[in-house]
């Protein structure tokens, strides 16, 4: 199974059983699965998505918040582009 499946999936089973303390990370997973093989769009989606529950979480001051929100604003600088794929 490929890491954006697998990230698809994580995604979905938190939103089905509304574990909304955690759907934060498995959006971040999904975000840097979408880097790794290069598609910016998804990538961002769930940046800004992982971001936004992250600050929910932790505040602004978070590090999950700062990690998703420097992916979301320079996908193809950040470590993660292109390494799955």
């Amino acid at each position: 199974m490929s890491g954006t499946r697998m990230a698809e999936e994580l995604v979905g089973l938190y939103e089905e059983e509304k574990l909304h303390a955690v759907l934060g990370r498995a959006y971040g997973f999904a975000a840097l699965a979408y880097s790794g093989v290069r598609d910016k769009e998804r990538a961002t989606e769930y940046a800004g998505l992982s971001a936004s529950y992250a600050r929910l979480m932790h505040g602004d001051a978070g590090e999950d918040v700062r990690r998703m929100r420097e992916l979301e604003d320079d996908v193809q600088g950040h470590w993660s582009w292109g390494r799955r794929g």
